[in-house]
Formats: C-alpha cells, sequence, structure tokens
C-alpha cells in the first residue's frame, strides 16, 4: 500500500509529461534535462499535502518555472514500458534507477506491504491526520493496467452533509435527454442554508436522473474534504430525506424535546422519528441522532422508514421498547 497523493496525475512519455487524456503540461526544461528518455512513467506532479489548488495552477500554466522550482515535485508510482512485469519488480527497477540518478525532485513513491485490517486503518488514520487524501492498496504480484483495475483500489474517508435542490441541469452524451446534475445549495449543522452552491452529478441513478427530485427535497451527499473557497470537494449524492415541511418540523421537535432527551435520548428519538413518519412520505430516509450517552450507536445512522402493508397506523409504537432497537437496523414497521 502507498500513500494516495492529492496532485496531478502526470505520464512520462520519455519527452514531456502529459495528463491522462494526452494533454502536455508546461515543465521548464531543468525539470526533464535529466529524465531517462527510454522509458515511460506513471506518476503524480505533487506539491504538498492539501495543495492541490496551488499545483493545478503551477502545472497548467506556462511560464512558471520559479514555482516548478520552489514547489512541484514528480512521484513515480509505476513503469508502463514494464507494465508485464509483476509490481514487486517494476517498483525495484524504478528504486534502482532513480538511486543512481539522483534528481532532487523525482521520488519513487514509497510502497509498504500491508499486514491486514489493523494495519490498514491505522496507516489510513495517520495519513488523514496529516492532511493526506487516503491509500492506494495494490495486489502483490499484478500487472500494469492503464485503465480501472481490481488490482489497485483507493482506499479514502469521506464526510456526508445535506444539501437543498436549487435546480437541474441537463446532462450531456447518454445524459443528454435527462439530468445532468442537481444544482444544490449546502446547509449547515442547523439545516439552514448558507449561500454556497454546487452541483451533484454523480450517485444519481438513471431512475433518478428521468424523475430527478423536486426543488425544495432535501439531500445527503458526501464529500472527501472542502476546498480553500468552502465547497465540497468530490460531492456525491447518497439520497433524498424529506421536504423542507418535514426538516421544519423536525427541527422545531427537535428544540421542543431537547431538555428531556437528555436522560431518555434514545427514546425521545424514536418517538420523534414516529412523529416524522405520518408526515413523510414511504421509503423516504431520516437520519438518527447519535444517543447522547454514547453507549449504543454511531453518528450518521440511517434508518429507512416505510409503512406497515397492516394498515394499522399504531403498529409501529410498540418498537420504541423493543430491545433490538439497541443496534442500527431498518424500521419496516411504523
Amino acid at each position: 500500500m502507498s500513500e494516495k497523493l492529492d496532485g496531478v496525475r502526470a505520464c512520462w512519455d520519455g519527452e514531456t509529461f502529459r495528463s491522462r487524456e494526452g494533454n502536455p503540461f508546461y515543465a521548464p526544461a531543468w525539470f526533464t534535462k535529466r529524465m531517462p528518455k527510454d522509458i515511460t512513467l506513471d506518476g503524480e506532479l505533487f506539491t504538498t499535502r492539501g495543495g492541490f489548488q496551488d499545483c493545478v495552477s503551477i502545472v497548467r500554466t506556462q511560464n512558471k518555472p520559479d514555482a516548478w522550482k520552489f514547489s512541484v515535485t514528480y512521484q513515480i508510482f509505476d513503469i508502463p514500458s514494464m507494465g508485464h512485469k509483476p509490481f514487486e519488480e517494476r517498483i525495484a527497477y524504478l528504486k534502482d534507477l532513480f538511486g543512481r540518478l539522483r534528481i532532487r525532485w523525482v521520488h519513487v513513491l514509497e510502497h509498504t506491504i500491508c499486514k491486514g485490517r489493523r494495519h490498514l486503518f491505522d496507516t489510513l488514520d495517520k495519513v488523514t491526520a496529516n492532511k493526506g487524501e487516503g491509500l492506494m492498496l495494490r495486489e502483490p504480484g499484478s500487472l500494469y493496467i492503464n485503465n480501472r483495475s481490481k488490482t489497485l483500489m483507493k482506499v479514502k474517508r469521506f464526510f456526508d452533509a445535506d444539501a437543498i435542490v436549487r435546480g437541474h441541469e441537463r446532462g450531456s452524451g447518454k445524459n443528454s435527454n435527462c439530468t445532468g446534475a442537481l444544482r444544490v445549495e449546502m446547509l449547515d449543522d442547523n439545516g439552514e442554508p448558507t449561500g454556497k452552491f454546487f452541483k451533484i452529478g454523480t450517485g444519481l441513478t438513471d431512475k433518478q436522473r428521468q424523475n430527478p427530485p423536486k426543488i425544495g427535497i432535501i439531500v445527503i451527499y458526501r464529500f472527501q474534504e472542502l476546498s480553500r473557497d468552502g465547497n465540497p470537494r468530490f460531492p456525491a449524492h447518497m439520497v433524498f430525506v424529506m421536504n423542507k415541511r418535514a426538516t421544519r418540523l423536525a427541527n422545531a421537535e427537535n428544540a421542543e424535546e431537547s431538555n428531556r432527551m437528555s436522560s431518555k435520548s434514545v427514546e425521545a428519538d424514536f418517538r420523534i422519528l414516529l412523529k416524522w413518519s405520518k408526515r413523510c412520505a414511504p421509503a423516504e430516509l431520516a437520519r438518527f441522532r447519535q444517543d447522547e450517552r454514547g453507549a449504543n450507536y454511531h453518528k450518521g445512522v440511517f434508518l429507512r422508514i416505510q409503512r406497515c402493508y397492516c394498515g394499522e397506523e399504531r403498529c409501529g409504537s410498540t418498537l420504541i421498547n423493543n430491545d433490538k432497537l439497541f443496534s442500527p437496523l431498518f424500521i419496516y414497521c411504523l
């Protein structure tokens, strides 16, 4: 495994650095002068953790040699021209080659053998604590594949948040006749609009693109981190939550019940959840608040609300004191 760098992917073709689409980067002559001419390389033009926007600005702009000199490095993680050989052999060759070349701004990315899940997540915690993006997990003995591969996986931590749908944007290509993205406004922790707008296209199913959520619907999205200007990076749609009326109701009831929740948080939360369900459409999702005693629930557990077909409105009320509720689960009878 290795750290997933938050830089600009760049392939060396023996003469210049290029993006995966084949577009050249404007590296100064001194940066490429000692690079090997008889091999191809795959790597990342990189500045520092959290420096993605600066890196993009530097490598995609001409006539910035000083910026390259003081901040940009090339981090190599593979050699496509030896792609038919096992990964361990490829990385050993790269270490030997660039150990002899000693180019100060070119490095072979460090790889470590993963000893198990605990080792993986301990390493991930250390990387993210230092503002790193995540990890890359590679299958031992794997060959080089210049595409998505089951032998190479990303391991990242994501956050989730709420946004309100403000509009729809038509797609392109195969999505030219349906919704390509939702235009949404970010909500703060209290469910209030923040004035920050962005688009969510990733994560929408074909059915959702044909019949997108109405304006005013709340969506839960996940994102990797906030950019320098406070917008979410790589936002992806997760689920539609509830309409604005239900959201206002939830906020009001949370405020009204807040004093009693400190002593009976689980029971009170479920009673509020039951009240919501009487006013929301079937199969919508609500986020269950964390038990204030910190014993049984993880923050952000989702509970599916779906009406029972028995027709009895109060049939779900007996679930409140059910011991099975003291673990994350789906509720089908409200």
